[in-house]
């Protein structure tokens, strides 16, 4: 099952010359989808309705976050 959704990642760094991140964040926002779709992530109220106004919770994606945490910066992006 296949889903859009707005992924946004966070990589902080000690010191200008650390290679491998201190903090790694991961989070994923699903995006709306038509009213038609049926397979549709949105919230609903307890009357099935969908759910005026409602903010879309984000979802951490911690596999993610681990393998990051083991990669280093490539060198292309490192000052000297």
């Amino acid at each position: 099952m296949q889903y859009r959704c707005k992924v946004t990642v966070s990589l902080r760094y000690a010191e200008l010359i650390s290679v491998l991140p201190t903090r790694v964040s991961v989070l994923a926002w699903p995006l709306h989808q038509s009213k038609k779709s049926v397979t549709s992530p949105a919230v609903t109220n307890k009357k099935g309705n969908e759910a005026s106004g409602s903010q879309p919770i984000p979802s951490r994606l911690s596999y993610a976050e681990d393998a990051l945490r083991t990669m280093s910066l490539p060198e292309g992006f490192t000052s000297t």
